[in-house]
């Protein structure tokens, strides 16, 4: 699989898409809006089925609880699915990738 992603945050004209293209169909979606629909498209871009659904007021609170609750003694320890070792990963890989930008 190949993946191309480009992000401007300082384009001149706001836009928020994200298409992941398949064979035969391809999804459409906002990247940074997760209250729009997902379009599932065909081969020529017509719409087949779209799919709206409500978010939670704060997206992450789901994980935000469970980590929550494992601080306080609520629920056993290790039962949250966030670990330090998960955010020293993700920085070095964030880093790693960004070195030959920031150097």
């Amino acid at each position: 699989a190949t993946v191309e992603c480009t992000w401007d945050f300082s384009a001149s004209k706001s836009f928020d898409e994200l298409v992941i293209t398949g064979p035969n169909r391809s999804l459409r979606m906002a990247a940074m809006s997760p209250s729009l629909p997902i379009f599932v498209l065909d081969a020529d871009g017509k719409i087949l089925q779209e799919i709206s659904f409500e978010t939670p007021q704060h997206v992450a609170q789901a994980l935000i609880q469970t980590v929550t609750n494992e601080l306080l003694g609520v629920t056993p320890k290790e039962s949250s699915p966030s670990r330090g070792n998960n955010a020293v990963r993700t920085s070095r890989v964030l880093d790693a990738a960004l070195d030959s930008y920031y150097g």
